[in-house]
């Protein structure tokens, strides 16, 4: 969370002028607080089943699924409720991971707007709807993550 939280700060400077720390802080709390409840949340249910960080992502996988499979990425903390390999086929075949990984990479690259996440969790909601701006959102984060992240499913 470190890195992309750093990064996302740097393009919020060279690109707005917004502080490098302020942009860093605001990226480590929000991204923090998802992880660590997350974590919180798992170990209650009974259902924790692992974290670690993956390159630019935190990652909490539940043995549980609460509801239906699937993931969940916010900036650059990720909750999985699927094997992380599970694959999905999202604009292509990929895995979860990747298309999550693919989450993290539009965050930081919103993060040239300025402060990205009102824009990322205003894109993450039109990406759970069935409209071109939404297929368009999702289809770019699996594209991101196969690419950056290595997520082909062959």
């Amino acid at each position: 969370m470190a890195l992309s939280s750093s990064m996302s700060g740097a393009l919020q400077e060279v690109f707005t002028g917004r502080p490098w720390m302020q942009g860093f802080q605001e990226n480590m709390i929000i991204s923090s607080s998802f992880f660590l409840l997350n974590v919180g949340g798992a170990a209650a249910a009974g259902a924790y089943g692992g974290a670690g960080v993956n390159g630019l992502q935190a990652r909490v996988r539940w043995t549980k699924t609460p509801g239906s499979g699937g993931a969940l990425t916010i900036g650059p903390a990720a909750h999985f409720n699927v094997p992380l390999s599970a694959p999905i086929e999202v604009g292509s075949k990929t895995t979860f991971a990747a298309h999550e990984f693919g989450h993290t990479i539009q965050f930081i690259a919103l993060s040239a707007l300025g402060s990205p996440w009102m824009p990322y969790l205003g894109m993450g909601l039109v990406g759970l709807t069935d409209t071109p701006i939404g297929r368009f959102w999702e289809d770019t984060a699996s594209l991101f993550g196969n690419l950056l992240g290595g997520g082909f499913v062959r």
